[in-house]
C-alpha cells in the first residue's frame, strides 16, 4: 500500500568559516554531540574519522513505544565543503533522504541546510502516527541540533 512522502526543511545561519563548517560535519562521530539525549542514541559501528561516499554507519536509538532499534545510514553523495546525503537503509521508516548542504554567505559565515524526505510507519495509520507524534518529535530534535550547533559555533 502506497502511503505519503513528508518533507521537512531547516536553515541555520552559523557564524563559521565553510571548512571549519565542513571539518565538523564530515565527522560521522559528532553526530552524538548533536542528537538529544532523549533518543538514547549510540553509534554502534566503527566509522571513520571523515565519512566518505557508500559509507554505512550502524546507530541504536529509543523509541517510545518500540524501544532500542537499529538505523543503519548510508553516506552519499558527498560533495566536500557543500553537501551530503544520508540515506536510511535499516530503521523505523519507510523512506528517510537527508540532505544536509553549506551555503556560504561569506567567509566567516554560512548557512546549514536540511532537507529531510520521509515516509512514517504504521501503514494505514501512517498520517495519524505521523501528525501526533513523529513530526513534532523531528522538530524537537532538530531544534535541538540548532541549538547545539549555536552554542558550537555562534
Amino acid at each position: 500500500m502506497w502511503s505519503k512522502v513528508y518533507h521537512l526543511k531547516y536553515s541555520q545561519n552559523l557564524k563559521v568559516a565553510q571548512k571549519e563548517l565542513w571539518d565538523f560535519i564530515e565527522s560521522p562521530n559528532n553526530l552524538d554531540r548533536i542528537t538529544p539525549p532523549w533518543m538514547k542514541f549510540k553509534i554502534v559501528s566503527n566509522p571513520p574519522k571523515k565519512m566518505s561516499n557508500g559509507l554505512l554507519i550502524e546507530y541504536s536509538i529509543g523509541l517510545p513505544i518500540i524501544g532500542n532499534t537499529t538505523w543503519v545510514s548510508e553516506l552519499k553523495h558527498i560533495e566536500p565543503l557543500v553537501s551530503f546525503v544520508d540515506e536510511q537503509k535499516v530503521g523505523p521508516y519507510g523512506l528517510w533522504y537527508h540532505t544536509h548542504s553549506i551555503e556560504v554567505v561569506d567567509t566567516e559565515n554560512c548557512i546549514m541546510h536540511d532537507s529531510i524526505y520521509y515516509k512514517p510507519p504504521g501503514g494505514v495509520l501512517a498520517p495519524l502516527i505521523n501528525w501526533l507524534y513523529i513530526r513534532k518529535s523531528l522538530q524537537a530534535i532538530f531544534e535541538y541540533r540548532c541549538q547545539v550547533m549555536d552554542e558550537i559555533f555562534n
